[in-house]
């Protein structure tokens, strides 16, 4: 039974294009997973605040994207400040997230003076769904 129902949702994932490869990079204060789903590439950016990060007034997460001129990709910020990375909750005033041709600049000074905190307690998650899979290959 098990079988057939792994086959059957192989099937149905193939069928409706939803074919999906993920690459994921882990660092201590830093994570990233690009997802490729179809022509998409969908990629989650994990950024723990800490002192270092919270002195720059933008911090830049290098994608270059030149189609940016033509397609904008779609971004959503989460915030955690309980539990790691187990809860997340969306952003109420991101502020100036700035989404340029090398990348997405993040206010965190900004929201530090706003009541984040930098004892690395707190984490920024960052949902970027590119309309071109070629994003992941970078």
């Amino acid at each position: 039974m098990k079988k057939w129902l792994l086959m059957a949702i192989s099937i149905g994932t193939s069928l409706m294009g939803l074919h999906q490869t993920s690459q994921a990079f882990e660092y201590k204060d830093f994570s990233i997973n690009k997802s490729v789903t179809r022509d998409s590439c969908l990629m989650t950016i994990d950024i723990r605040i800490n002192e270092k990060i919270s002195k720059k007034v933008a911090y830049d997460i290098d994608i270059h994207y030149p189609g940016i001129r033509r397609n904008g990709p779609l971004i959503q910020v989460y915030y955690s400040n309980i539990l790691g990375k187990a809860s997340w909750f969306p952003m109420s005033d991101t502020g100036p997230v700035v989404v340029h041709v090398g990348g997405i600049a993040l206010p965190i000074s900004k929201w530090v003076e706003q009541g984040m905190k930098t004892d690395g307690s707190w984490w920024v998650r960052v949902v970027a769904l590119y309309p071109d899979q070629r994003i992941c290959e970078q």
